[in-house]
């Protein structure tokens, strides 16, 4: 269960993986955070209230230096450190112990020691590419890597080449809100649909679809022609989401 707190209604079958469909994910995303201002927390997680700076927010602009970074805790250090790096390989400790013992003798006091941080290693040895771009595949890589024994909680904005399908494989590590002005880019059957929960303009008012049977009778009445045997790359479109909204929604 999800529950938003902006909104009039949960979202029931929230098992890790959400969609949110509204017209200005900036807008909405700022009505998240001017709530959480003013009140609790806006996220409550089957049971569990979740501030939103707690989720990582991913977006077209995220670069992967955002992502990957020489940190203790971070997750290249932890992929560096699966190839068994031998730091002795690397340095002389012997010869640079020399040297310390000789500048603290000089000094008068033990004042430089040998600094064994292996992020601090990695970050001397290691360049990170700057200013190259998310994408898609990449996103889905970083989430494989990144995976803890923690469940992390992760929103993801205007991404429109993702697959809802492809994201609901990380449910079990990860809490995942997707946000898009169109929903259908990234669903490509009617299971998928009822994971979308559809924003109005006011920003408070949530609809969904909770039964699939009840969308894909809309698309019968629409295209007049049995479910199966309609185009796929016909259902999953804008159009027919906005088509759909005012049938489903505006009675």
């Amino acid at each position: 269960m999800l529950k938003i707190q902006i909104h009039n209604k949960l979202i029931e079958n929230f098992s890790g993986v959400a969609c949110i469909n509204v017209d200005n994910t900036t807008a909405y995303l700022r009505k998240l955070y001017e709530y959480e201002n003013d009140n609790r927390k806006v996220f409550n997680i089957g049971g569990n209230e979740i501030s939103i700076e707690d989720f990582m927010i991913i977006s077209p602009l995220t670069t992967l230096d955002s992502l990957y970074s020489f940190t203790n805790k971070n997750i290249l250090n932890k992929i560096i450190g699966e190839h068994n790096l031998d730091t002795d390989k690397l340095i002389n400790k012997n010869y640079l112990q020399n040297i310390a013992n000789k500048v603290n003798k000089k000094i008068g006091y033990d004042l430089v020691n040998i600094n064994e941080s292996t992020s601090k290693l990695f970050k001397s040895m290691f360049d990170i590419k700057t200013k190259e771009f998310i994408t898609s595949s990449l996103l889905y890589s970083f989430l494989r890597n990144i995976s803890q024994a923690e469940k992390q909680n992760i929103i993801i904005k205007d991404m429109d080449d993702i697959s809802l399908s492809l994201l609901t494989e990380f449910s079990n590590d990860f809490n995942i809100i997707v946000m898009t002005n169109n929903s259908f880019n990234i669903i490509k059957s009617s299971s998928e649909v009822l994971l979308t929960n559809f924003v109005d303009e006011n920003l408070y008012t949530l609809k969904n679809i909770d039964n699939e049977s009840v969308f894909e009778y809309f698309i019968e009445e629409y295209f007049q022609k049995p479910f199966d045997n309609v185009n796929p790359e016909l259902i999953y479109t804008k159009e027919t989401m906005e088509n759909m909204k005012k049938a489903l929604f505006l009675k």
